[in-house]
């Protein structure tokens, strides 16, 4: 792998799919790069986010069925949302006055910005622009038909 690029995964698992993120990531490490993970035991900052293990940082969503992660040898966010109509009452918490970007685009790349950058929902979603994270961080985005997914890295 080269430097700048996350690895991601994503697997579709039915029900449960927080419930089962331990031994997803255990299983990632594990499959991936034969490291055994205890998700209880991986220390976490100030805000709750992970710190890295074996040198990956990483970074985990579930929306529905779905499970992933990004997993990358620098700071990584990752966000993956089902696609779905997102009620137009969110439009002024997630969008700077400026934009006009598609809701649930926006929402899930600002919501990947914020877990890269350890600090969740307190980033404030309406005070930066998509295009702003675009020009401070590599994006890379991840369009499925069913879903929506992000990765931000510094």
């Amino acid at each position: 792998m080269k430097d700048g690029t996350a690895r991601v995964f994503v697997y579709k698992i039915g029900d449960g799919a927080q419930r089962r993120s331990a031994e997803m990531l255990a299983r990632v490490f594990r499959e991936e790069f034969g490291v055994e993970v205890d998700y209880t035991k991986i220390p976490r900052d100030e805000y709750g986010k992970p710190q890295p293990v074996s040198g990956w940082h990483f970074s985990i969503s579930h929306s529905g069925p779905y499970w992933g992660v990004a997993m990358a040898r620098e700071a990584v966010g990752f966000d993956l949302q089902l696609r779905r109509p997102i009620n137009e009452r969110m439009r002024r918490r997630i969008l700077t006055p400026e934009e006009s970007e598609d809701l649930l685009e926006a929402w899930v790349l600002k919501e990947a910005y914020a877990k890269m950058l350890g600090v969740g929902l307190e980033l404030g979603f309406n005070k930066i622009s998509c295009e702003e994270i675009r020009k401070r961080c590599k994006v890379e985005d991840w369009l499925g038909r069913e879903y929506v997914s992000y990765v931000v890295m510094t």
